[in-house]
């Protein structure tokens, strides 16, 4: 759902080497990037973390014929 839509945003690893791609000669701007991409990268994973702690609460489980079928035969195996 929308929590792992926006965990995804923690990938991080091609925006550091398109910002060594996109200015190679100029290591200022490089580390600005730097600290830009993982800066978003923890505010992406927090507000993911947030999301999925929110929705987890409020969903409850759901069983399904074939779950209860699988959970009986294995009290019966064990």
């Amino acid at each position: 759902g929308l929590g792992g839509r926006v965990l995804a945003g923690m990938g991080f690893t091609m925006s550091m080497f398109g910002a060594r791609l996109a200015c190679p000669h100029q290591l200022a701007l490089q580390d600005a990037s730097k600290v830009g991409i993982f800066a978003g990268s923890l505010l992406s994973a927090l507000a993911g973390l947030a999301m999925l702690r929110l929705v987890g609460r409020d969903q409850a489980i759901k069983s399904t014929a074939a779950d209860l079928e699988v959970v009986e035969s294995l009290e019966a195996a064990g």
